[in-house]
């Protein structure tokens, strides 16, 4: 089963036309790492030739220009089969009438939104005077082939007020349940869900993956800016953190299953992890690069918010055959450049077209060309001689010295393998997802705006010390040599700031200049605070 995600935004898009909240805000004055993104939406299809459309956004004509697979072949034979619909809201909806062009729509969709677009809104009147539409109804519990894949609807309870009064709740939101009829594996689209109640939650009992509503990260987040006055749940829609939020419903996904809850500012998107040897060794498995089970591939030149193009299949590393899909050879997905390498060891962090159930879902677009973006204006020969000295604590000046191998030992020291370290079974996504944007950020930005976010050490010594403190009195289980690595920060963290320092205020002499050092500072501010919502997320049980 191939899933693109043509778009993920909320009804208006990313940003909005007419709101000016600090994220949409982000996007137009680019002070954040935030990018536009088109309404929520995705394709499904069973063997990338024939593709499924689960609602219809305004945005779907650059929906479809940005993803090849959905272009026209011969003439104007399209590979787009069927349009199903979870609701009949304007943002689900309204790129049915610029599929007028078309011979015709298969439309699946319950009885009460079809009532809805028929009797209310009237798009169905309107669409039929260009081309016929066939209408499937859609009757939650039913199990449904579309031929390589099935769906089951299941109703999604909302008390959002009904603008064109059909009179029936029964079916007017529902989520969808997709089976990849080859090899069992499921999916659910839950775009817009209010509440997780019992009965949704049930829906997700032994799922693969999760592609689940969390408009806000929390409730009061747009009362507290003032506008408006009402919680997202009266909006129909969920937030994504806390009890009850979006990210508590992978408990219910099986071990190996994964959720993504993608706010529109990057760095404040996590993913949870179910915690366990056992599941820790499958998804470690799954991060070489030929060896997913789940495929996530993007284009980089929409501006949708997260084109992923997803594969379930139960094949062997590195086979690219598809169980079930025609014969014939696939063509070849499309690579991206990698970004910056992440260790020693040459690993690289996760590139614009990670794996789904490997590494974390990155946005299109959201690594820059790779290089740096200021080749002529270098630091110094003075600034780089004492630079290096950052290098060779990390490195080490010869084997088993460094900031590497005394991580390693603290591992071992934890209870670890250099194995298990090494090759990242119990690294959390959200926390990798974070690393490569500071990364890229640091190789791509200004080099003083790449120092002047090192500014976080300023408060390093003594974090370190109240740290290393209660690592010792707390966790006296672990071996103390294991804590040089954090005894050597005692030293070196005061020594780094203090260049740091001198190089931001020796470079940054303009307003703007030292506009973008706070900036680039709140931006690191930003990473470290993503990493730890991902821990604590992963391990909230």
């Amino acid at each position: 089963m191939w899933v693109r995600v043509l778009g993920s935004a909320a009804g208006g898009g990313f940003p909005q036309w007419n709101c000016s909240c600090p994220t949409c805000g982000a996007v137009r004055d680019g002070s954040r790492p935030a990018r536009a993104r088109t309404q929520s939406s995705i394709a499904v299809s069973p063997d990338r030739r024939r593709w499924f459309l689960f609602n219809a956004s305004p945005d779907i004509r650059a929906q479809f220009e940005a993803f090849p697979g959905l272009h026209p072949g011969d003439g104007r034979a399209t590979p787009l089969q069927a349009v199903l619909l979870t609701d009949a809201e304007i943002d689900h909806t309204l790129g049915l009438l610029l599929l007028r062009e078309g011979r015709g729509i298969q439309l699946h969709a319950t009885a009460a939104t079809h009532a809805t677009l028929r009797d209310g809104t009237r798009f169905l009147e309107t669409l039929e005077r260009y081309c016929p539409v066939d209408w499937h109804p859609v009757l939650p519990g039913q199990d449904v082939s579309l031929g390589g894949i099935s769906y089951r609807a299941f109703d999604v309870p909302t008390a959002k007020h009904d603008r064109f009064g059909t009179g029936t709740d029964r079916g007017r939101v529902v989520g969808y349940r997709l089976t990849d009829e080859s090899t069992g594996r499921v999916t659910v689209y839950l775009p817009g869900v209010q509440e997780l109640t019992p009965a949704v939650r049930d829906e997700l009992d032994g799922i693969d993956c999760l592609f689940v509503d969390g408009t806000t990260w929390h409730d009061d987040e747009l009362i507290r800016l003032g506008w408006p006055r009402r919680p997202p749940a009266t909006w129909g829609t969920s937030r994504s953190a806390g009890p009850g939020g979006a990210s508590s419903c992978c408990p219910r996904c099986r071990s190996h299953a994964r959720s993504t809850s993608t706010s529109t500012t990057p760095t404040r998107s996590c993913w949870r992890t179910l915690r366990s040897a056992a599941s820790s060794r499958r998804a470690a498995c799954t991060w070489p690069t030929t060896g997913s089970r789940w495929r996530s591939e993007r284009d980089d030149d929409d501006g949708c918010d997260d084109g992923s193009e997803r594969t379930q299949r139960d094949d062997g590393p590195g086979d690219r055959g598809v169980p079930g899909a025609p014969a014939g050879p696939l063509e070849e997905l499309p690579q991206h450049p990698p970004v910056p390498r992440a260790d020693e060891r040459g690993d690289p962090l996760p590139r614009s077209d990670p794996r789904l159930g490997g590494q974390p879902l990155l946005l299109p677009g959201e690594h820059p060309p790779q290089g740096r973006c200021d080749p002529v204006e270098l630091p110094g020969r003075e600034v780089r001689r004492r630079w290096i000295r950052r290098v060779v604590d990390h490195d080490g000046s010869v084997a088993g010295e460094g900031g590497i191998e005394a991580w390693l030992r603290l591992g071992e020291a934890c209870g670890l393998t250099r194995e298990e370290i090494l090759d990242h079974r119990h690294l959390v996504p959200g926390v990798r997802f974070a690393v490569d944007a500071y990364v890229t950020f640091a190789r791509t930005k200004p080099w003083v705006d790449a120092v002047a976010s090192s500014l976080t050490e300023l408060f390093a010594p003594d974090l370190m010390a109240e740290r290393l403190a209660a690592f010792e009195r707390c966790y006296t289980w672990i071996d103390p040599g294991g804590l040089a690595y954090f005894r050597a920060r005692l030293e070196q963290a005061p020594r780094d700031s203090e260049h740091a320092l001198e190089v931001v205020t020796a470079h940054c002499l303009t307003p703007d200049q030292q506009d973008r050092a706070v900036e680039a500072l709140s931006f690191k501010c930003d990473v470290l605070w993503s990493m730890m919502d991902a821990i604590d997320q992963a391990y909230a049980e």
